[in-house]
């Protein structure tokens, strides 16, 4: 599995965490496709908004970090 981690995210230095998991994600889909298409990829979020970009990206698994539960029941 590849997971996808914040302080991965903030490793790549890009100026938004929206920017950084459209990234994150375009590499890891990248690494897959080289080395194994059926390796599933994870990735942590923290708020609603950063679960709808990672969504958008299609990760197999979103990990809700520290969420509330009224938050991780609405995502």
């Amino acid at each position: 599995m590849i997971l996808i981690k914040d302080n991965h995210l903030a490793g790549l230095g890009l100026a938004n965490r929206a920017a950084q998991i459209q990234e994150a994600m375009r590499r890891a889909k990248e690494y897959r496709a080289n080395i194994d298409p059926h390796l599933p990829i994870e990735i942590e979020v923290d708020s609603l908004e950063q679960f709808d970009i990672a969504l958008a990206c299609g990760p197999d698994f979103i990990l809700l970090d520290n969420m509330p539960p009224d938050l991780m029941r609405e995502a």
